[in-house]
């Protein structure tokens, strides 16, 4: 059995209305059978000292930027662990033997690292789930790599860390796990996808709001253009922009003027992705 410390990083905003889910993640992880852990909620937004005294075995630490992967990579930094495990505010624990679990499969295996697989409730999937363990590869990358869930080595991770020009809270809001991911595999570092090793992620509500929608669909964009470019991913990039001129002429056939607006901007978002100077959101 692996008895090492781990160190679990949560990066949140407190918001009220995810406050249950997040008290859910708490208790999940409280009562892993693994009992060497320390939990940093990496806490952006105003102290919430009530909240806080809770929990007085969550080091909580108050951050004054919205910028997930800053929050994530100082929690890192002020970890004391032998290993790094990475959970979302909204995504709970299968069940109490999971961190133990993935534990024995690094030492196992001699890996560096293991992709969680993140189970999706409802009809919408904000994730692709797995039903086999395979390796993190240039091939599979793409679809493969998610941040929940993300169990460290630390040492590898800090010789990584994620690009905090990337994701929620940058003009580039996504793909940060898919850069992190294409890194680790030309520094040469050995990770799979577990497919036992799991977490349950809330069902996504459908979003009708179309200015809510293409708000979203630029920040991705932005962040997808980046990290496939930065990364050497030119197949996948083209394909991208290929897609959207298919997807913007099947629109302008069908006269469906949601499809045409969405995909002109994920196009011009595609385009102009890579050359935008990295930065948090104004």
């Amino acid at each position: 059995m692996n008895t090492a410390k781990v160190s679990i990083i949560i990066s949140t905003a407190g918001s009220e209305e995810r406050r249950q889910r997040f008290i859910d993640v708490l208790q999940s992880l409280q009562s892993q059978t693994h009992k060497n852990i320390e939990v940093l909620v990496v806490w952006q937004g105003q102290a919430e000292e009530d909240f806080f005294e809770e929990y007085p075995n969550v080091k909580f630490i108050l951050f004054p930027v919205r910028n997930v992967c800053r929050c994530r990579n100082e929690g890192a930094k002020q970890a004391k662990g032998d290993y790094v495990w990475f959970v979302d505010d909204d995504t709970t624990i299968a069940d109490n033997r999971r961190l133990e679990y993935g534990l024995s499969v690094i030492s196992e295996k001699s890996l560096d690292y293991i992709v969680a697989n993140v189970i999706c409730e409802g009809e919408l999937k904000a994730l692709q789930s797995h039903d086999h363990d395979f390796e993190i590869t240039p091939k599979v990358l793409r679809g493969a790599f998610s941040e929940p869930g993300l169990l460290f080595k630390r040492d590898c991770f800090m010789a990584t860390k994620f690009d905090e020009g990337l994701g929620i809270g940058c003009i580039h809001g996504s793909s940060e796990g898919f850069d992190l991911g294409a890194r680790l595999i030309k520094l040469g570092y050995k990770g799979q996808v577990t497919h036992d090793f799991k977490l349950n992620h809330p069902p996504i509500k459908a979003d009708t709001d179309q200015k809510a929608l293409l708000h979203r669909v630029f920040f991705y964009s932005m962040g997808n253009a980046l990290a496939l470019v930065k990364n050497g991913y030119y197949r996948i990039y083209c394909y991208e922009l290929i897609r959207c001129l298919v997807y913007i002429s099947i629109g302008i056939v069908k006269f469906n003027r949601k499809k045409i607006r969405t995909y002109s901007v994920r196009f011009l978002c595609l385009l102009v992705g890579p050359l935008v100077p990295q930065g948090d959101r104004i």
